[in-house]
């Protein structure tokens, strides 16, 4: 079976890494599970769970943040993370991040995938609203990778999925 890789945008990231490091003592790179839960949904929980345990047998799909996902949680720390996580943990995670994921750099290549997201999207109720540059990057990032799916929590993201890439 070919598994996408699954880009999450900042609040499904902050609930892996609170999940990621709920359990102590775990081998992280192979042992650890998530569960679905407000943010991660059961088919985005399958999805990541199954890449994890595909790298067992070799497997090249991967979980992926930008860069730019980390700096609004680094801006935020304390309200983001909630105490679900600490600044140490979470300095960890950037700086050797589990071989199942991948931080994706927010750079010149997603220029051409951030013009293909319109500025405005209208909602189920009629009226227009605007997409946050912040959130149009998360979507770029999944642009820009092949079999790539995005988690996301953005309502307005998910009224523009013309590229099929979000996962509810």
């Amino acid at each position: 079976m070919k598994l996408d890789d699954i880009v999450l945008d900042t609040n499904c990231l902050k609930v892996l890494l609170g999940q990621y490091y709920k359990y102590p003592g775990k081998n992280r790179d192979t042992d650890v599970r998530f569960h679905a839960d407000n943010t991660l949904n059961p088919t985005v929980v399958r999805l990541i769970n199954q890449i994890i345990s595909s790298h067992f047998y070799g497997g090249g799909n991967y979980v992926v943040a930008s860069t730019f996902a980390f700096v609004e949680i680094a801006r935020q720390f304390a309200e983001i993370s909630d105490g679900k996580f600490l600044i140490q943990q979470f300095k960890a995670f950037i700086d050797q991040p589990p071989v199942w994921f991948v931080i994706a750099a927010v750079e010149k290549s997603l220029y051409e995938h951030l013009l293909e997201i319109s500025a405005t999207v209208k909602m189920p109720g009629g009226d227009y609203k605007k997409i946050e540059w912040a959130d149009a990057i998360h979507y770029a990032t999944a642009l820009s990778r092949d079999n790539c799916k995005l988690a996301t929590t953005d309502v307005r993201l998910r009224q523009l999925d013309i590229f099929n890439k979000i996962i509810i």
